[in-house]
């Protein structure tokens, strides 16, 4: 075997995400073999009709030429910060706990605080931040936070829970910063009551200025890395028309009506592995690897 590709099944509307790579070709150059089972992982998806593929890498990564060379674009960078436990905090006032009735609101903070080109790359709906249909897609329990003024969240913070970690991400309206501390101290203090483990949390370039806060709490940067998007086309089944000759009398043809026309315009190393399992992910299945054999 020269290589493998592992990928995983992420969200609700089923968008594949690149979890692995992995090649073993001696001396040889790897990247030709990474090239090649990355461009079959991009028909595969297309011709199951998957819309979107993406794949997180460190920004100096030898991956990075086989990913351009397949259509892949970044979008956004982002630091994974780690404690091996969660802070011992205590509950701030005017922090809930998320409802089904919230998710609206939630995606409007995400409409508001994400810059334009992540959202069109991500293209989230609100069902994104439905914590029951993560918790039935990946099995791990989730739970959001969320601070509010009148109908809006102006704060949010979610956990998704594993066995292994915790993994949280943000979104906090620019008006609202000091909001932070309120949000991280309400989710750490539920985390702290469950069974100890580490905690991951992810911040976006444009939520870098909370990052000083977190070192304070005892987390780390473990890594940075770079989201990256690959459109494909889905399949579509092509209509044969045949011409059928028609003999039409003008003065029996009702007279033309205006139609409305709707127009929407303008992984590390090659060896052993990719880089593992990224946080801030959900999976539902696990899509099999192209594996090549010597």
């Amino acid at each position: 075997m020269l290589g493998y590709i592992q990928n995983r099944v992420v969200g609700p509307d089923q968008r594949w995400l690149i979890q692995s790579i992995g090649t073993r070709t001696g001396v040889y150059d790897p990247e030709p073999i990474a090239t090649e089972m990355i461009r079959h992982v991009v028909q595969s998806a297309g011709l199951d009709g998957v819309k979107r593929l993406y794949a997180h890498v460190e920004p100096e990564s030898p991956l990075m030429p086989s990913l351009r060379q397949n259509g892949f674009a970044p979008y956004s960078r982002e630091r994974v910060m780690v404690a091996n436990s969660v802070p011992e905090m205590a509950s701030a006032p005017g922090v809930r706990v998320q409802e089904q009735a919230d998710v609206w609101s939630i995606h409007q903070l995400y409409i508001q605080t994400t810059p334009r080109e992540v959202q069109y790359a991500e293209a989230l709906t609100s069902h994104s931040w439905e914590v029951d249909a993560i918790r039935r897609s990946s099995g791990h329990g989730c739970c959001g936070w969320l601070v509010t003024d009148g109908y809006l969240a102006t704060g949010y913070i979610r956990a998704i829970s594993r066995r292994d970690a915790h993994i949280v991400d943000f979104m906090i309206s620019p008006e609202h910063r000091d909001l932070f501390p309120h949000l991280v101290a309400t989710a750490f203090r539920h985390l702290a009551s469950l069974p100890s483990r580490r905690i991951w949390i992810v911040v976006r370039d444009y939520q870098s200025e909370f990052i000083p806060f977190l070192y304070e709490l005892g987390f780390g940067i473990e890594r940075a890395q770079e989201s990256h998007v690959r459109y494909t086309t889905a399949p579509v089944r092509s209509t044969v028309l045949q011409g059928v000759q028609a003999v039409v009398n003008p003065a029996n043809d009702p007279a033309g009506r205006r139609v409305p026309t709707f127009f929407h315009g303008p992984i590390n190393t090659f060896s052993p592995a990719m880089e593992g399992e990224v946080p801030g992910e959900w999976s539902q299945r696990s899509r099999g690897a192209a594996n090549h054999g010597t």
